[in-house]
């Protein structure tokens, strides 16, 4: 019973993080979609994209490894 409740919390997680790399890849997409878009972007609003890109890169990057971590629990 415990063993089938850790499962689902587990599995429930895994979903969960899925969805938030996915939720993030779209942004990273669409931020990069404005830097290439703008032809006569300005320094800093270049600078502030390219960082948020970074920002939100580092973001699913720690949910990937969530998300891996998870998976290896799942095959236990």
């Amino acid at each position: 019973m415990e063993e089938q409740k850790n499962l689902e919390r587990l599995t429930a997680q895994q979903k969960s993080t899925e969805w938030e790399i996915d939720d993030l890849s779209a942004k990273i997409k669409e931020t990069e979609k404005k830097i290439v878009r703008r032809e006569n972007i300005q320094f800093e609003e270049l600078s502030s994209l390219q960082q948020e890109t970074d920002d939100l890169k580092k973001r699913r990057s720690g949910f990937e490894d969530k998300s891996l971590e998870l998976m290896d629990q799942l095959e236990i």
